[in-house]
């Protein structure tokens, strides 16, 4: 059982810590905010602070350990993307083909040797696996994500239209045409301002 803790407005930092890791271990255990206080003879509010500066902490680790975790697949891509990328110009390359010919002859045999280049065709699996590497990048950093307004926006555009007496497909047209030049062009064009006006 944890021992109570004494002087909660004072506490130093390593009591901190120490109060703090009492109360994770309470919390893991299913131990609710009134008990945790009671049992570590704290108030509740102390209890509450400590809580949220726990789950805090908690949150960042987490951020934290899935960036890593990101970049660290992102590093692994980028080689295997490399490793492709140098595998598919190897292979565009022109080969040197050796050909020996052998010629017998009453003085004996007689060897010839020529040398070619030989255009070769390159190898398509690495650009398929290029794609792939992009393909996957694009899905972990969100950019394979197509910008539509979602349903919940359409349902209300198209109650709101019906409300005001116009049509809402025309509603919606012109509230996706305001959102892509708001977001793809930053200097707004002059007739944007009007964009209801006729309505």
């Amino acid at each position: 059982m944890p021992s109570p803790i004494r002087n909660v407005g004072r506490s130093s930092p390593l009591e901190l810590e120490n109060r703090r890791r009492q109360i994770n271990a309470l919390l893991i255990a299913n131990f609710k905010p009134n008990q945790i206080a009671r049992r570590l003879g704290i108030p509740t509010s102390a209890v509450a602070r400590d809580i949220q500066a726990i789950n805090q902490e908690w949150r960042e680790k987490m951020l934290l350990d899935f960036a890593d975790l990101k970049a660290k697949e992102l590093a692994r891509l980028d080689i295997i993307e490399q490793e492709a990328w140098d595998a598919w110009y190897e292979s565009r390359r022109q080969q040197v083909v050796t050909e020996v010919a052998v010629q017998n002859s009453p003085r004996g045999e007689k060897t010839s040797t020529k040398r070619r280049d030989e255009r070769r065709d390159p190898d398509g699996r690495y650009l398929e696996i290029i794609m792939k590497c992009s393909t996957q990048r694009q899905k972990m950093l969100g950019l394979d994500q197509p910008r539509q307004i979602d349903e919940d926006f359409r349902v209300k555009a198209m109650r709101m239209a019906k409300e005001l007496g116009v049509d809402g497909d025309e509603l919606i047209r012109r509230a996706e045409a305001i959102a892509r030049r708001q977001w793809e062009l930053p200097d707004q064009d002059a007739e944007g301002s009007d964009e209801f006006a006729d309505a």
